[in-house]
């Protein structure tokens, strides 16, 4: 009964007079239905981009936040660990000048009023949340690698601060303090490595703030030794 009368009414009007014009107002309405469905679908994908857009900018804004904040960080463990090493250098060179004459001298606890060694918590808050929201997606690809690089320095620096502070712990459980300080010579290698790798912190923070475009003009400079390190280890 349904099929009939469904046949009826297209047979009705294949057969009626305004056939034509009626088939053109079908085509012409169905083409501004097409069109408002594409129109719509294009404002959305734009809208979708612009917001994929700003959420990259504002990932990108608090990177730059978090690696200026631990440039500071490492420019403050940089220059105990430099005030460790020039002091312990310069005991090291009196006993040796003095070995003849008198017992050496050995560094008090006091010198070291922030620890052994000070290596500083770097921040990875701003990375984790942009990776995990899928802000990276639309960061080009040679930034996005130049900041997964960056926060592989600060993992290695960290691991680094991990292992020498168990060494350390150790060394405290079998030799306690006195052992320590009585060994400061071979500590010094300890502490050289620590500021050499700051060093080259220093130097990887400017160039991925800068490449960030982030002006590094008011940061501390960079320590002397820090730049005859570098240009020795270039030639």
């Amino acid at each position: 009964m349904y099929f009939r009368a469904v046949f009826h009414c297209v047979k009705s009007f294949m057969s009626s007079p305004h056939r034509s014009t009626s088939w053109f107002s079908l085509l012409l309405e169905s083409f501004f239905v097409v069109l408002g469905v594409v129109l719509a679908l294009g404002a959305n994908e734009w809208r979708e981009a612009r917001s994929r857009e700003a959420h990259a900018d504002q990932a990108l804004a608090s990177i730059q936040e978090e690696l200026q904040t631990n440039r500071r960080a490492i420019a403050d463990a940089l220059d105990y660990h430099l005030y460790l090493a020039d002091t312990l250098n310069v005991l090291a060179r009196y006993n040796a000048v003095e070995r003849a004459n008198r017992a050496p001298v050995y560094p008090r606890a006091s010198v070291f009023n922030r620890g052994y060694i000070h290596p500083t918590t770097l921040l990875y808050t701003a990375w984790e949340t942009a990776k995990a929201t899928n802000a990276v997606e639309t960061i080009d690809f040679g930034l996005l690698l130049s900041i997964s690089r960056m926060y592989e320095n600060q993992q290695r620096y960290g691991d680094q601060g991990q292992m020498a502070g168990a060494q350390i712990y150790q060394a405290l459980f079998t030799k306690g303090h006195q052992g320590i300080l009585q060994n400061y010579e071979n500590h010094l290698s300890i502490i050289a490595s620590f500021w050499y790798r700051e060093c080259a912190l220093l130097y990887d923070y400017d160039a991925m703030l800068e490449q960030l475009g982030a002006s590094v003009r008011d940061a501390s400079p960079i320590p002397a030794l820090c730049t005859r390190s570098r240009a020795r280890s270039r030639r």
